[in-house]
């Protein structure tokens, strides 16, 4: 599986899931419904390019790099927890 440039200037289907276990997390990515990205791992263990900060660095978010990304629609399907909007 990996993780290559999205093709540009076309609409794209990107699906995550997410799953956080303690300081465990899993993340599944495809693009298009073709597997894109597996990352298993602890939560210390993840982190943005330097420099670059998600708005709240513990708890997943989308972040781009080098492009201009615009999200069309966002679906999300809580297993457990909360949801919360962070602006």
């Amino acid at each position: 599986m990996s993780s290559s440039p999205i093709p540009q200037d076309q609409d794209q289907v990107f699906s995550v899931k997410v799953l956080m276990q303690g300081e465990e997390a899993e993340i599944s990515a495809s693009l298009n419904d073709k597997p894109y990205l597996h990352w298993k791992g602890p939560l210390a263990d993840l982190s943005t390019e330097a420099g670059d900060q998600l708005p709240v660095p513990a708890v997943p978010g989308l972040y781009t790099n080098w492009t201009a990304v615009t999200v069309k629609a966002v679906k999300i399907r809580m297993l457990s927890g909360k949801l919360k909007l962070l602006r």
